[in-house]
């Protein structure tokens, strides 16, 4: 089978890393994978790559990082539109909604007869934007958009229990719907020896080391949640004996005025090698509040900690509450609240019989249920089902 990938973010980031991930053991079972994405940074020409022998294409853009993040360049959009119209395959996967991914479905629909399939991965509906004159024109196209386009695919691919049920809600029959979290990348991400990777990031190996993970500036209300949770585990638990790790793209303390703490603070960026950095933590803390963003994601982290082998706290949202009812793989604050939160971290830092168990579930569900090897068996068998569809028998707007 022939399949293009068409995804909505530049090249080695968040959506193109999940397409590469399932495009990787669909070409292990001997198909033909295109990946096309946009180059990460500006660009006036196209280049093509072989990955893992995926064929990538990368389109040009000129526009600042925003526009080609995800996918809003109008080069981008004219030369996706041209390659695509021109190409020739059995499958053409679009992952998303913004213009140079919907511009070219349109487009060559009207002179294929093959199958399309959209991936839909988030909820952009009732989320806050800017105040630009661009954060307006997206926010205005993805409300008139969002939720629409997917009725005119032969089939939709979901990430979450969430957009399950709003798929649904378009009248899109089951048979045309596959509900597929992100896998877990269990050759890459799996547990490492804690005494000598801790060693080598410099903490006491006798401390208990709690972390988030993936820090970005929007997740500024989770963290407070969790960093009132530590201040009452010092003064309610008297306890401070831990190291607190954060990774990602900000260090949230700096914007802690008075940040007064006895427990072990750290913050690492973007760490080198990922899967020793997971393994220098003894408890991972992924907090989510219930909002509908939050229902609609999958929390890619998620997936990182089962493989790690890591206990986790978190909350009962979305995709967690959803996977945490078929394995235990930690403890869920049901209420989000900061002393119930820190009840459940002292519960685990005193347990550590239950964090090993938590870890353990984890890693066996990512090995033998969760990994990119059978999620990926689970689209190739929605792609052949698709194929055997009529579109003419399937009430498409399009016909």
């Amino acid at each position: 089978m022939k399949i293009l990938i068409s995804s909505q973010s530049y090249k080695d980031y968040q959506n193109y890393i999940r397409s590469k991930c399932y495009a990787i053991e669909l070409v292990k079972s001997g198909h033909q994978v295109t990946i096309i994405t946009t180059s990460p940074t500006r660009s006036l020409f196209y280049k093509t790559e072989n990955i893992n022998g995926i064929r990538v294409v990368v389109s040009p853009e000129i526009l600042g990082n925003r526009f080609r993040m995800y996918s809003w360049g109008m080069i981008d959009t004219i030369f996706r539109t041209i390659y695509i119209l021109l190409s020739k395959y059995d499958i053409y996967h679009f992952d998303g909604n913004h213009p140079a991914i919907i511009l070219p479905f349109f487009v060559k629909r009207l002179f294929s007869s093959a199958k399309f399939v959209n991936e839909w991965m988030d909820w952009c509906i009732d989320v806050k934007s800017g105040f630009s004159i661009a954060d307006k024109i997206a926010n205005f196209y993805e409300k008139m958009t969002h939720t629409k386009i997917r009725k005119y695919f032969d089939g939709v691919v979901v990430i979450s229990q969430f957009l399950y049920n709003e798929t649904l809600r378009l009248g899109i029959d089951r048979s045309r719907i596959l509900y597929l979290p992100s896998g877990c990348d269990i050759d890459k991400i799996y547990p490492c020896d804690k005494i000598n990777v801790k060693r080598k990031y410099g903490l006491d190996v006798n401390r208990i080391s709690l972390g988030i993970i993936g820090y970005e500036s929007g997740d500024w209300e989770e963290f407070c949640y969790v960093y009132d949770a530590l201040r009452i585990l010092e003064n309610k638990y008297n306890f401070n004996n831990f190291d607190f790790i954060v990774s990602g793209k900000h260090d949230p303390m700096t914007k802690k005025q008075q940040n007064k703490h006895q427990y072990n603070y750290k913050y690492v960026g973007w760490a080198d090698n990922y899967n020793e950095f997971l393994s220098t933590l003894d408890i991972a803390i992924l907090p989510l509040k219930d909002t509908k963003k939050n229902r609609a994601k999958y929390p890619n982290k998620l997936s990182d900690f089962m493989a790690a082998g890591l206990p986790i706290v978190s909350n009962p949202v979305g995709e967690v509450k959803s996977l945490h009812s078929k394995i235990k793989f930690g403890l869920l604050d049901e209420q989000y609240n900061s002393e119930n939160l820190a009840e459940i971290l002292y519960q685990l830092i005193r347990n550590s019989q239950l964090r090993e168990k938590f870890g353990n579930n984890g890693r066996i569900f990512a090995e033998t249920e969760f990994s990119w090897e059978e999620q990926s068996k689970k689209l190739l068998e929605f792609y052949h089902k698709i194929q055997g569809s009529n579109r003419n028998q399937d009430n498409h707007p399009l016909n």
